[in-house]
């Protein structure tokens, strides 16, 4: 990737560990720790975002306390994060560059919830240095930066702005200078929106009610970041962006058309978030660039072993000794790799679960999966098979790599009715087995699933009966009771939901269908997903109308709910959804016409 997009080691490198580690790195000579991983790639416009992987020993408990120290950011606990502030302070001492930016971003978030603006800025200007000392707005074009290194940019000078008024309007031009640099940049394109869109809040709060506010560049910004979240499919700061929309329109002669439109999706918005009882935090919404599943090892290969029949002697034999592998179950010894990913390759691992891209460092191959997404969802069928041709003659021939061959071809031969429905699901069951075989599933809910994996039940679960042995319904209700989906994508997670959904609805089991939705509908609101999250919040509406609390189908709570699926419609560019939802509100209008004045 480096190469290919003519970046030196140096440039590459910089901050983040020293130029002859990365040369290591490169030849394979050295295993890089998941986050100098994550940084490298994200400088270079990669992504880790379905890429999850399985930490080991250190690595795993650093990223539990870490995570634990998000979740109070997000639930807005300052005072236990407080609590955790001497604790804070020592990791930064005992700790890489990498992850003392982390830690003074903690801090960071600590102050400014004191409105200790001076002390804040001091905690973001060290989390810059640790990876960008020395940058400056004359030297932000000479610097490869992530997403993640945007971000402590953006907080150091929001927060200098605050704590010294006088330095607006170079922390104004600095701002611009992030927001140019990043809408040049081909970092990856969720992140990308992401971070931009918080750029664009943090921005507003420096210029609002300053004498050389320039409103028009605003509204252009603003414009650029809707359009990016659309094209994403993401609502990363979408409630801020809206109310800055509203509030350039308010007062301008001839604005009032405008806010209102702006003001509706306000609405809209705060109704399903209502709904789905998730709390709708606009500020700091960056926890995205944060967010990975974390996989104890341990935990991992003692589940699968089980899933797979394995007795502990058949796992280790010719790898390890018996007390070995016991050790290693328990989480008692940090074996080495060249133990761990035998034993991962017998249990049909390779110590990365990654939904949509193949296991690979060939940056050709990631790219070229891209463009076969795009063309899937383009409906360019011919292209996706001649991508997919090209595809399966580049992969390495591991058994997940030999899975999501197997599963994508079977999907766009049925798609594209070039096989029947029963060679479908042969060839469906034909890639499970890559890895396991489908008659193991039945009694394993906890078991260890690949993302692959599961996405193979589930195409099977969408279009067969065929498979008597197995009650798809009762195993996906099981696993999500058991474990919660946790170890699944959330747009996975929300896919399940969605179906379970569907089939308790067939059923005429609308308290378990409307339960599903619901879900459905917060984990798609997590994971800041407008289009998909509509399918759940009709599916709400309906289910409450034909449940046993049944509520009148013309009601204003349901007149409510449809106008929040239909202005995320609009928003999102559906002509097909926003038409049918239309003459769903004519006809409640039309029965209803009391209230609806």
């Amino acid at each position: 990737m480096r190469i290919d997009k003519k970046v030196s080691q140096k440039q590459l490198s910089n901050g983040l560990c020293s130029v002859s580690m990365l040369s290591y790195i490169e030849k394979g000579e050295k295993v890089p720790s998941i986050e100098l991983s994550q940084r490298l790639l994200d400088r270079l416009g990669g992504s880790f975002q379905n890429n999850i992987s399985i930490f080991k020993g250190k690595e795993y408990i650093d990223k539990k306390e870490k995570t634990y120290f998000i979740s109070l950011v997000k639930e807005a606990n300052w005072e236990e994060l407080k609590l955790n502030s001497e604790v804070i302070q020592e990791k930064i001492k005992d700790t890489d560059t990498i992850n003392q930016q982390f830690y003074y971003d903690m801090l960071g978030r600590i102050y400014i919830s004191e409105k200790n603006y001076q002390k804040a800025r001091e905690a973001y200007k060290h989390a810059a240095d640790c990876t960008m000392k020395g940058i400056s707005l004359i030297t932000l074009n000479q610097f490869l930066l992530a997403p993640i290194e945007y971000y402590y940019l953006i907080m150091y000078y929001y927060c200098l702005a605050e704590a010294k008024p006088e330095e607006g309007e170079i922390a104004c031009d600095f701002m611009q200078a992030i927001l140019e640099k990043i809408d040049r940049s081909d970092m990856a394109e969720t992140k990308k929106c992401g971070i931009y869109s918080f750029a664009i809040e943090k921005y507003y709060e420096i210029v609002n009610d300053k004498e050389w506010f320039n409103i028009i560049l605003l509204n252009s910004k603003v414009d650029v970041a809707l359009s990016m979240l659309i094209r994403a499919n993401r609502t990363f700061n979408l409630m801020g962006l809206l109310k800055i929309k509203a509030f350039i329109y308010d007062g301008m002669k001839g604005g009032e058309k405008e806010k209102k439109i702006y003001d509706d999706r306000i609405e809209a918005l705060e109704e399903i978030y209502r709904i789905a009882g998730v709390r709708n935090n606009t500020n700091c919404s960056v926890n995205f660039l944060y967010d990975e599943v974390s996989i104890d090892i341990s935990d991992m290969i003692r589940k699968r072993r089980m899933l797979l029949g394995y007795t502990q002697n058949q796992l280790a034999d010719g790898i390890c000794s018996v007390k070995t592998l016991r050790r290693i179950e328990q989480g008692i010894v940090n074996s080495q790799y060249a133990v761990i990913e035998p034993l991962l390759q017998r249990l049909g691992l390779s110590g990365e679960r990654q939904y949509d891209n193949f296991i690979t460092d060939d940056w050709e191959v990631l790219r070229t999966t891209h463009e076969y997404r795009v063309s899937l969802r383009a409906g360019d069928y011919i292209q996706a098979k001649y991508l997919l041709a090209f595809l399966e003659q580049k992969v390495k021939k591991i058994p997940q790599n030999i899975q999501i061959l197997k599963n994508e071809k079977a999907f766009l031969d049925y798609t594209n009715k070039e096989i029947q429905r029963d060679e479908f699901l042969d060839l469906l069951d034909e890639a499970l087995c890559e890895t396991l075989e489908l008659s193991e599933v039945s009694n394993h809910v906890e078991g260890f699933y690949t993302e692959r994996e599961i996405q193979c039940l589930y195409d099977m679960a969408m279009v067969t009966d065929k498979y008597k042995n197995i009650d798809f319904k009762n195993f996906f209700s099981d696993f999500f009771n058991e474990n919660n989906g946790n170890n699944l994508s959330k747009g996975l997670q929300a896919l399940i939901l969605r179906w379970l959904s569907d089939k308790y609805e067939k059923e005429r089991n609308f308290v378990l269908s409307d339960k599903y939705a619901k879900k459905a509908l917060q984990v798609d609101l997590l994971n800041s997903k407008l289009s998909t999250a509509r399918k759940s919040l009709y599916d709400i509406a309906w289910n409450s109308v034909k449940s046993g609390e049944e509520k009148d189908m013309f009601s204003q709570e349901i007149y409510h709910t449809l106008t929040a699926c239909l202005v995320l419609s609009e928003f999102v560019k559906d002509e097909r959804g926003v038409e049918f939802l239309r003459q769903k509100l004519d006809i409640i209008l039309e029965k209803k016409g009391d209230w609806t004045n």
